[in-house]
């Protein structure tokens, strides 16, 4: 996995050789060119339990502030958003705001979510942490909140449930929270009423679908098959 740091990369590879030498990379982060690489690294350390949260607590204060310095641009991002979502009424007025505001995808924040990776172990200890999350996860930006909600999921926090169905009303994420939630074992979580064939495939044939999103998409039929002695279905969809 690529982290944009040149050597810092092949160490990405070798997480448990990497934590024998942390401490001495740690300094690496004060320097520009490996800020973010190191951050990235640091943060797969951590997913992975292999290091201690008290190894870099020296730069809790710096994580948290820059946290918060990125939530306000996000939440300024998104104001522009809405503005302009509800003022563009026409090709001029697209190309002014330099995108198409009928867009309904959302970008997310990779940086935010680098510094909510990095501060989760302090859940629990410090409120600023849960000031945080809990404007992520309120965030009017969908893949934001998404991934807050995983974090919190992947460690154990409580979410609120009526997220569960707030995306699986979604197509574009509906089988994303199915899968995530069946690899993290919490397939229970997910809406009854959205836990079909045909639901389900809609919605990966659309996440899968790189190109522009067609205008309509309905379920054609589905034929029985047998593939390597496992017999099932195979669902067809027909779309404009």
């Amino acid at each position: 996995q690529s982290i944009g740091g040149g050597f810092l990369d092949a160490l990405a590879d070798s997480l448990l050789l990497t934590k024998t030498i942390f401490p001495n990379l740690l300094p690496l982060i004060n320097l520009d060119d490996y800020k973010w690489p190191m951050m990235n690294l640091m943060a797969m350390m951590a997913d992975s339990n292999l290091i201690n949260p008290k190894e870099y607590t020296m730069y809790y204060d710096k994580f948290l502030l820059e946290a918060k310095q990125e939530l306000r641009k996000q939440a300024l991002a998104e104001k522009k958003k809405s503005i302009a979502k509800a003022s563009a009424e026409d090709e001029e007025e697209k190309e002014t705001y330099g995108y198409d505001v009928k867009d309904n995808e959302d970008a997310g924040n990779e940086s935010l979510s680098l510094y909510a990776r990095l501060l989760m172990p302090f859940y629990e200890t410090n409120t600023g942490v849960k000031e945080v999350m809990n404007k992520m996860i309120a965030s009017n930006d969908k893949r934001v909140k998404y991934n807050t909600l995983f974090l919190l999921l992947k460690n154990k926090k409580p979410v609120p449930d009526t997220l569960f169905n707030y995306f699986a009303a979604m197509e574009d994420y509906r089988y994303d929270l199915y899968s995530d939630l069946k690899e993290l074992k919490m397939k229970a979580k997910f809406p009854a009423k959205y836990n079909s064939h045909i639901l389900l495939g809609k919605s990966k044939l659309l996440a899968n679908n790189s190109f522009e999103k067609p205008d309509t998409m309905v379920f054609a039929e589905r034929l029985q098959t047998t593939y390597k002695n496992k017999t099932g279905y195979i669902y067809f969809f027909k779309y404009k």
